[in-house]
């Protein structure tokens, strides 16, 4: 497994590539390009790390931020990649609404273009309800994603061409 790192323009915090970072259907650049992170306050890496190597499988570059990234962090790295398919950030601690508070006009401020994706567990206790898929929407989240074939399924629409993944 290769590991590379690499700075971030704004902050001290290294971007972490785990994985096979290549294909073996060519120049990995020919393949379409995701933002993973993981929501500000969380710390759960384990599922980011396993969703990552996930899609790189089915054919997808990946630029893992890792865990406890906040909005602005996103932000950069978008800026930095403004060609990436979606932006994906997920969340464990059930504090999602919370730390993505802000998210519609940080979308407004960098003029992301992409959709964002959503997934995990995205409120606090047993009991849930949609007040917090609602909240998500309402504060520019794109979608909320249930599982990791759904998120496959969603990229590939967004690329229009399934035969490019492996």
């Amino acid at each position: 497994m290769s590991q590379h790192a690499q700075m971030s323009s704004t902050q001290e915090r290294p971007i972490i590539e785990m994985g096979n970072t290549s294909t073996s259907l060519g120049d990995a650049n020919r393949f379409p390009k995701i933002i993973l992170c993981v929501a500000a306050s969380d710390a759960h890496v384990v599922g980011n790390h396993m969703i990552a190597m996930f899609l790189r499988d089915n054919g997808l570059q990946v630029i893992n931020l890792g865990a406890a990234t906040p909005i602005e962090e996103i932000m950069d790295a978008y800026q930095r990649n403004p060609d990436v398919l979606a932006i994906v950030i997920g969340s464990m601690n059930g504090h999602a609404v919370d730390d993505l508070a802000g998210l519609g006009n940080a979308k407004r401020d960098y003029q992301v273009r992409c959709p964002i994706f959503v997934g995990g567990n995205l409120s606090v206790g047993s009991q849930k309800n949609n007040h917090e898929v609602d909240k998500l929407l309402n504060d520019g989240v794109s979608e909320i994603v249930s599982d990791p074939e759904h998120l496959l399924s969603m990229l590939q629409k967004l690329a229009k061409t399934p035969t490019i993944f492996a």
